[in-house]
């Protein structure tokens, strides 16, 4: 016999189950793919807990929206990801004689 739990669709450990996937997706440990597809796939399992009347679980899916996406354009504009400020020197100064 196998030792998974069974949770019926539309119950509330369903959702905190979908939640919990959702939250493992969002952080890459699910499947991979780049990080707005992810989000697509988060926006998604929101609109149908919502459509179910989990409101708790889609208010936490935003919230791991939101910081996912912070966390990536954090990312994004790092001082690591960005050149580096060229080094010019600066213009002669003009002095009149």
């Amino acid at each position: 016999m196998s030792s998974q739990k069974l949770t019926l669709w539309g119950s509330k450990a369903w959702a905190n189950d979908l939640l919990s996937y959702v939250i493992r997706s969002l952080k890459g440990e699910c499947f991979k793919a780049c990080w707005d597809i992810r989000v697509q796939f988060a926006l998604i399992v929101k609109a149908d807990l919502l459509e179910n009347g989990f409101f708790w679980q889609a208010a936490r899916v935003d919230n791991w929206i939101h910081r996912i996406e912070k966390q990536h354009k954090a990312a994004e504009f790092s001082p690591a990801v960005l050149p580096p400020p060229s080094v010019s020197s600066p213009p002669p100064s003009r002095r009149s004689q």
